[in-house]
């Protein structure tokens, strides 16, 4: 029963060890209109943590959506790559947790629901395990005025 409780304790201390590393979309809001053609920005909040861990990198994609409720799961595509670079969020006097803008481009040819998928890659833990978590939040895409 003692060994059981341990092993629990230890896959609830990773799991939180984990979940602690995930980085947000603060920016753009859910369901906010984006204009097709014109940049935009992405800010990705990454929350204070105690545990080591090593950011390497993210990458950003849209694909679109039949419906607001019926994009595919961004663990199958992330579409077309809009930015495929280094994670290296900061903290600033005016935040509170690290966070870094990135500013892409929606395509022009995007129109309607459209999924912006984000893929974070670091490594955690004091052997620097390798880590992916993927996040997503829905704009809607108008055409320019």
């Amino acid at each position: 029963m003692f060994k059981l409780f341990v092993t629990f304790l230890c896959t609830v201390a990773l799991a939180s060890a984990v979940f602690a590393q995930n980085i947000y979309i603060a920016l753009p809001p859910a369901n906010t209109d984006v204009t097709a053609g014109k940049e935009i920005t992405v800010q990705l909040d990454r929350p204070l943590t105690l545990s080591g861990s090593e950011e390497v990198a993210v990458v950003i994609g849209t694909s679109t959506c039949p419906s607001p409720t019926t994009c595919r799961d961004v663990a199958e595509v992330l579409g077309d790559i809009l930015y495929n670079g280094p994670f290296k969020p900061v903290l600033s006097d005016d935040s509170w947790s690290p966070y870094q803008n990135i500013t892409i481009t929606i395509p022009s040819w995007y129109r309607g629901p459209v999924q912006l998928g984000v893929a974070h890659f670091f490594l955690l833990g004091a052997g620097l395990n390798a880590q992916l978590q993927l996040t997503n939040t829905i704009v809607n895409v108008v055409a320019p005025r």
